[in-house]
């Protein structure tokens, strides 16, 4: 079995949060609607990456991180 990429791994771990938060009620409904769509988002951005190269995204992330934080 293959090691799960970063993208998987995060996604799982804030969407554990929301189906412990959703039965315990311990967030808001926001923040709960937040951990969903981040968690989706970045389990279905694991899953690309996984067959594809995503070389290019995370060069375009990382130069658009650059300009937003140079100073």
């Amino acid at each position: 079995m293959r090691k799960l990429n970063n993208y998987l791994c995060v996604g799982l771990l804030i969407n554990g949060i929301w189906l412990i938060s959703s039965h315990f009620n311990l967030l808001p409904d926001f923040i709960e609607g937040l951990c969903v769509g981040a968690g989706l988002s970045l389990i279905l951005m694991g899953l690309y990456a996984e067959n594809h190269d995503i070389s290019k995204l995370k060069n375009y992330k990382r130069t658009l991180l650059k300009k937003v934080f140079r100073k």
